[in-house]
């Protein structure tokens, strides 16, 4: 029942249902124009900040620019698509930012890409309390392995699972800011005993 627009670099078929715009969120003269030319079209009630790349390897081998590429479109891509989103939506929308099961826990050979979620982790928590007196809420999304080729894995949860509980997830009236996705996950942050309430739920004690 939502209308859906989706940013990708490049042309793919997505099917009558969903409208396509080129989107690069390291480019914030696109990212804006984008998001301005959706606005004009819909009011935006839910942003779903997905794009995301990995680069593995022991950290002292990453090279610098590698690493930088690495925070700059999963890090840098999602606020310069919330900031612009931000200037259009209304009280009552979401903002869902998909973590990672590494932005909790820092594996080998994993850090630029754990640094990067780990980042976005508590970017989204700032974001979060400042959204708050505005009705908007933000919802972190820790999956742990899905079967979509990401990093060339093929083992994991089926994808539409996983999209399954995270669209549930964001038009819910929950109201945490930590959504652990996937049996995986949750399995991993019982054991971790993640804390999934609003910053200043936790500093109350």
């Amino acid at each position: 029942g939502h209308r859906v627009f989706a940013g990708t670099r490049a042309s793919v078929d997505m099917g009558d249902a969903i409208e396509r715009f080129e989107l690069n969120v390291r480019d914030e003269h696109q990212v804006d124009a984008a998001i301005n030319a959706i606005a004009q079209r819909s009011p935006i009630d839910i942003l779903v900040n997905n794009a995301g790349i990995h680069i593995g390897g022991p950290l002292a081998e990453i090279a610098q620019d590698d690493f930088k590429h690495v925070l700059d479109v999963n890090l840098l891509g999602a606020w310069r698509v919330s900031r612009a989103v931000l200037r259009h939506m209304r009280k009552g929308g979401c903002i869902g930012m998909i973590s990672s099961l590494s932005g909790l826990v820092g594996r080998a050979e994993d850090g630029a890409y754990t640094a990067s979620k780990f980042a976005l982790e508590g970017m989204s928590q700032s974001l979060a309390c400042e959204l708050a007196s505005r009705g908007i809420r933000v919802a972190l999304f820790e999956p742990g392995g899905i079967a979509t080729e990401f990093t060339e894995s093929t083992d994991g949860a089926p994808p539409a699972e996983i999209a399954g509980e995270i669209v549930d997830k964001l038009t819910s009236e929950q109201t945490d800011l930590h959504f652990p996705v996937g049996d995986q996950a949750r399995q991993i942050t019982g054991r971790l005993r993640l804390d999934t309430r609003m910053p200043d739920e936790r500093l109350k004690g």
